[in-house]
């Protein structure tokens, strides 16, 4: 990969999550008045280099823990996604018998009125 689409790949995940930080601060200012609202300035804004290299640093560590989680987030979906089908399975059913008596359920009160029935209630 060129330098020029490794920069620019880079940026987009950049971005990307400092937007999730920018949604999340929104969301803090919004819950919270005393937090004063960023203000849009028409006249550009000078920022140093220091600060753009703060930002650079903050950014990346920002989006290192949002990779971290989204692994460990899709790791525990598919842990959850197993000990479901196992469950399933340990009942005596294939997951696409599960999956078809879901359906018929939902779409069929006399069967959902069956279902209630053996279910005790």
């Amino acid at each position: 990969m060129n330098t020029r689409v490794r920069r620019h790949t880079w940026l987009s995940a950049l971005l990307g999550a400092v937007a999730a930080l920018a949604v999340q601060g929104l969301q803090a200012a919004q819950a919270d008045p005393a937090v004063p609202a960023p203000e849009a300035e028409s006249a550009p804004v000078e920022v140093s280099d220091e600060k753009l290299r703060q930002f650079v640093t903050a950014a990346t560590d920002v989006q290192d823990i949002q990779q971290e989680y989204i692994t460990r987030a899709q790791t525990l979906q598919e842990e959850t996604q197993q000990k479901m089908v196992e469950k399933v399975e340990d009942a005596g059913m294939t997951l696409a018998e599960f999956q078809s008596i879901s359906v018929l359920v939902q779409n069929d009160p006399d069967l959902l009125r069956r279902l209630d029935e053996i279910n005790g209630e």
